[in-house]
């Protein structure tokens, strides 16, 4: 049943430079990469994220293609959300666990 018109439903919405490399690993885990730079590995628990397009406006060229994190869901049956990022690789080199 929708409660309240439809309303109980949030999106979070996480966006991402047009710089950085958004990429689903084999585990389905979101995994943020650029160039020369840290690696990192984006969780939520409590809710699949997904990715979808974006567009960048803020660049001194005009607006570019990117994209954006998304965590959908119904208040109703999540109170909370947690997300991590979590550093993978320093700079090309594995991070130490």
């Amino acid at each position: 049943a929708i409660r309240n018109n439809g309303r109980d439903f949030v999106t979070v919405r996480f966006h991402i430079h047009p710089d950085i490399g958004l990429l689903q690993d084999e585990h389905d885990r979101l995994v943020l990469t650029a160039d020369e730079a840290d690696t990192w590995l984006f969780t939520c628990t409590e809710v699949a994220p997904e990715v979808e397009e974006s567009i960048y406006f803020a660049g001194l060229g005009g607006p570019r293609r990117s994209r954006q994190i998304v965590l959908a869901f119904k208040a109703s049956e999540v109170s909370e959300v947690h997300w991590q990022l979590t550093r993978t690789a320093i700079a090309g080199h594995s991070a130490k666990s």
